[in-house]
């Protein structure tokens, strides 16, 4: 009796602690660690921090900004105020949140210009307004005299033999869509390179999927891609290098999950790091759900 007891008891045992390190596995891989502090993130720029969150693997970044900069002397466009997780804002580097945590970055910017918009909207409604006027206005008669439709039907012919012509030229490339873009032969390029607006961003990937980019820029951060140590998500900004904890306007452009050697060419001193301006060269992948412009680097030189 007494050995049937303790066969039960040690079968207990056992199957608590296989549910203890089942939950313990569980725990450990739905939660990731914080990658800053809430005691050195207040002068940081909120695009610096945001891109740290969601590279760690966290899901549930948002921004909140405080519209109340009027010179920027005393604060900088885009310095952070606060950031809570979950309702909480004092946390530690390293300390562990599930990775669906709701986080919230509190910015400072200035006010929007609600007026310039408003102007826009109106000087694009009257635009609008006048093309309908004048496609009204150019409508033909379509009954006309046999000589005039005779005239017609020869312009038609013309027109036809031209629009045949316009069509076998167009399915030859011309330079301008093979050239790798840059901001001097793209002026979309080069707005795109000093937005923040998303759909703006999106559009323009989703025009130029697949091409080749080349401009200037600079490494704000970088960190392990998941658990390799010679793989890297690498975030980039468009421009110079502006100092710690700053960022460019602009897109927030990342290497994903490469090879730091495979690509980055000619680098004197110590290799890359944080702060140092380069010169890319990449292929349009994606805009992410994180607002991530994607880039599939081709080369990356020292500049």
């Amino acid at each position: 009796m007494k050995i049937i007891k303790s066969t039960i008891l040690s079968i207990i045992v056992i199957l608590f602690l296989s549910s203890c390190s089942e939950n313990k596995d569980n725990f450990q891989s739905t939660n990731i660690k914080l990658p800053i502090s809430s005691k050195n993130i207040n002068k940081k720029n909120y695009k610096v921090v945001v891109n740290q969150l969601k590279d760690a693997g966290f899901t549930d970044v948002k921004t909140d900004k405080i519209e109340d900069l009027v010179t920027g002397w005393l604060k900088k466009d885009g310095e952070i105020e606060s950031v809570t997780i979950n309702g909480d804002t004092d946390f530690t580097e390293g300390q562990e949140f599930p990775k669906n945590a709701k986080i919230t970055v509190i910015y400072h910017t200035f006010k929007e210009d609600k007026s310039e918009n408003k102007e826009t909207k109106d000087s694009t409604q009257k635009k609008d307004k006048n093309t309908k006027k004048n496609s009204s206005s150019s409508s033909v008669d379509t009954k006309s005299s046999p000589s005039s439709s005779k005239t017609s039907s020869s312009s038609t012919t013309t027109s036809s033999s031209s629009s045949q012509a316009s069509s076998n030229t167009s399915d030859t490339p011309t330079p301008s869509e093979t050239q790798v873009i840059n901001p001097d032969n793209n002026p979309e390029f080069a707005s795109i390179l000093k937005t923040e607006d998303p759909t703006a961003i999106s559009n323009f990937v989703q025009k130029f999927k697949g091409k080749v980019v080349e401009f200037n820029g600079y490494i704000a951060y970088f960190n392990p891609h998941g658990n390799y140590k010679t793989r890297y998500d690498i975030l980039i900004y468009a421009g110079d290098y502006p100092g710690p904890d700053l960022a460019s306007p602009g897109p927030a452009f990342q290497f994903n999950d490469v090879a730091p050697t495979s690509v980055f060419r000619n680098f004197s001193g110590d290799g890359i790091g944080i702060g140092q301006n380069i010169h890319i060269k990449a292929t349009i992948r994606e805009f992410s759900t994180g607002e991530l412009f994607i880039l599939d680097p081709i080369e990356v030189t020292e500049r």
